[in-house]
């Protein structure tokens, strides 16, 4: 049987603080990594580090037992913090507001992670058991009969359930934390990210915030930059959802570009504050994950491409700066779709440093491809810029034989070059690649005059 391990959250910051031994002490990490999902209802098992996950939710009706409790007793209690109708108290939870305020707080899981959050109730609105339990449960009990004490414990993958306090206040009432939107929210992620695998954090002088710190945090919304960077470096970025972007044949689409087209994509990871519809996430994980990405010239066109690593800069009590936007040397490479013929790579500079390629030629319209990786076994956010715009006119020159002046001797080898030449040293005075009449009209215009 797995050990578990409970972590009370308190409802002060400054009462305690749990920090659990670092994973890979050899590198400087902000966040506190456990463990991870193994295995679940939906995906099955063998997931490793890195797989995204879907995982089930569920509330555990009162008076049933789970293993966290023998007679849980969540449901009446968050009833009446959130002041239901006795009419509302129905077997069916997914009407009730502080159900939605639970539902809104794991779909941000799946908005900055490869983690999927999917309810699925225990009962029917007839109260009839479905034969269904989530990979989560959530239930509660009275914890230790202290209103000013913990407010709720989780165990680690692979199990996760919760188990939230239910001791009142002295007059009988519900708790700010129980009965508030911002207090649930973020206490039921901040359990939820134990039931992911992540540990607790503490920064030096606020230069960060975290939902996983050791104390309830109602001044941010849900997870924040360092609780994101854990996530990602375990379960991946969004893109891995729903079969993720790790070979040409599952690329994300960027879009089809003209030659004034444009896209810069991850923007969200630049700063340590997460808003509730962050969504904008692109990483590498490590040194098992690569990124593709596909997209359309509808002509001839050139790009300038860049990939820049981001991410804030913080210290933490544990193990001091930490600098998210150099973790790892990431690169990347240009294809030609479907034949993957490489057309363009950039892998020049060092970890934490942009890549970039300037004026790619992209000489017929079509389908192509961009793959990212990275040569560090770390998570490493980035933003990916795409500028596209026309082929420059190639400047007309008929001093085919680079001598500094037009004259016979050029003429010589247009001649021998017409119908058959395509370079400048076979006679295409134009950059057409064709050697024709074209090209002896520059020569003709040109003919006695000196080249710079």
């Amino acid at each position: 049987m797995e050990q578990r391990r409970d972590f009370p959250l308190m409802r002060n910051i400054a009462v305690a603080l749990a920090t659990l031994t670092m994973l890979g002490a050899g590198r400087v990490d902000a966040y506190d990594i456990v463990n991870r999902w193994s295995s679940t209802q939906l995906d099955g098992g063998n997931l490793q580090r890195g797989d995204a996950v879907t995982l089930r939710w569920s509330i555990v009706p009162d008076g049933q037992s789970y293993s966290r409790s023998n007679n849980s007793q969540l449901v009446q209690f968050l009833d009446d913090g959130w002041n239901v109708p006795a009419a509302q108290r129905v077997p069916s939870f997914s009407g009730r507001p502080w159900w939605g305020v639970m539902n809104q707080a794991y779909q941000q899981f799946g908005r900055v992670s490869g983690v999927t959050m999917v309810y699925i109730p225990e009962q029917n609105g007839a109260g009839v058991d479905t034969g269904f339990e989530g990979d989560i449960r959530i239930g509660g009990e009275n914890l230790d009969g202290t209103p000013g004490g913990a407010l709720a414990d989780n165990t680690f993958p692979n199990d996760g359930d919760m188990r939230i306090d239910t001791t009142r206040e002295a007059d009988g009432s519900v708790g700010f934390y129980f009965s508030t939107e911002p207090g649930l929210r973020n206490l039921v992620i901040h359990e939820t990210g134990h039931g992911v695998g992540l540990g607790h954090a503490q920064f030096v002088n606020d230069s960060a915030k975290a939902v996983m710190e050791g104390g309830l945090r109602t001044d941010i919304w849900g997870l924040q930059f360092d609780d994101v960077y854990a996530l990602n470096r375990q379960y991946g970025d969004p893109k891995e959802r729903n079969g993720g972007n790790n070979s040409h044949a599952t690329a994300t689409m960027l879009g089809s570009f003209t030659t004034t087209g444009s896209i810069s994509i991850g923007r969200d990871a630049v700063d340590s504050v997460v808003e509730q519809f962050d969504d904008d996430w692109l990483g590498i994980d490590g040194t098992s994950d690569t990124d593709w990405f596909r997209f359309t010239v509808s002509s001839p066109s050139v790009a300038d491409i860049k990939l820049t690593p981001i991410g804030p800069t913080y210290e933490t009590v544990q193990q001091g700066v930490f600098n998210a936007a150099a973790m790892n040397d990431l690169e990347f490479q240009v294809f030609k779709a479907p034949s993957l013929g490489l057309i363009g790579s950039a892998a020049e500079t060092g970890v934490g440093m942009a890549e970039s390629i300037d004026d790619l030629l992209f000489s017929t319209a079509g389908d192509y491809l961009i793959r990212v990786l990275g040569r560090q076994d770390a998570n490493q956010f980035y933003q990916l810029d795409l500028s596209f715009s026309e082929v420059p006119v190639a400047e007309e020159n008929a001093d085919f034989d680079g001598d500094a002046d037009v004259d016979g001797e050029d003429f010589l080898i247009w001649q021998r070059g017409a119908g058959t030449g395509t370079t400048l040293s076979q006679g295409d005075a134009n950059g057409d690649s064709l050697v024709d009449g074209l090209d002896l009209d520059v020569w003709k215009e040109q003919f006695s005059m000196p080249v710079p």
